[in-house]
């Protein structure tokens, strides 16, 4: 779990993007949309932003992932086309692979974030991270310390490489081992993202927190 630490100032000698002037946050999504194709040039990605508010929408899937609950319903423009799939054997039902790779488009365009750059929009989005946060309900605390939590998590998600065994409910599955069943809703979300797409996720947000900061 990464351990907090002094926030890195940037160099502006070593300045990799073209921010111009910052908007408030309500005329922030044209100008984030322009600035984060200097950070990947995924085409997906474009086409995620078109959503209104990103940057409250992305204050809320932080809140959610550090208060442990699915931020699935946020990031809809993302959720995989593909149904989930099982495997049914003389052992039991398992999770089928194929399942995992539903996640490959967003495992690709969370890994061609720039690291560098990414850490210095954030430092700049962080004062209007802070005012949504705080319109979010949260007056007196600060994003950073969500933000911190939320990595947390996502980089505590357990990495399983073998099959994982599931139990039938009437509407869904339950994990069958019980210290995967007793995850919270962010972290299955992110287990269900299979073992080499969570850990290139996992390395991707490792390195975007020790740039921020926030990493050891």
């Amino acid at each position: 779990a990464p351990t907090v630490s002094e926030p890195q100032e940037a160099d502006e000698s070593e300045a990799r993007l073209d921010l111009g002037e910052i908007p408030p946050l309500i005329d922030s999504d044209a100008w984030l949309r322009q600035v984060v194709t200097q950070v990947s040039s995924h085409p997906q990605l474009a086409e995620w932003l078109v959503t209104p508010e990103l940057i409250r929408g992305f204050v809320v899937i932080v809140d959610n992932i550090a208060e442990g609950t699915n931020p699935a319903n946020h990031l809809e423009m993302a959720a995989p086309q593909e149904k989930f799939s099982v495997r049914e054997t003389a052992d039991g039902v398992f999770v089928d692979p194929a399942s995992y790779e539903r996640f490959d488009l967003l495992t690709g365009v969370i890994d061609s974030l720039d690291t560098a750059g990414t850490a210095e929009l954030y430092a700049a989005i962080l004062p209007l991270c802070q005012q949504a946060y705080q319109d979010l309900g949260y007056p007196g605390d600060d994003f950073e310390a969500a933000l911190r939590e939320a990595l947390h998590r996502v980089l505590a998600v357990p990495v399983v490489e073998g099959p994982i065994e599931l139990e039938p409910q009437v509407t869904a599955y339950e994990f069958r081992d019980p210290a995967l069943e007793d995850l919270s809703p962010a972290d299955k979300q992110f287990l269900r993202l299979g073992p080499e797409n969570l850990q290139t996720v996992q390395a991707k947000l490792r390195a975007i927190a020790q740039a921020i900061g926030l990493g050891s």
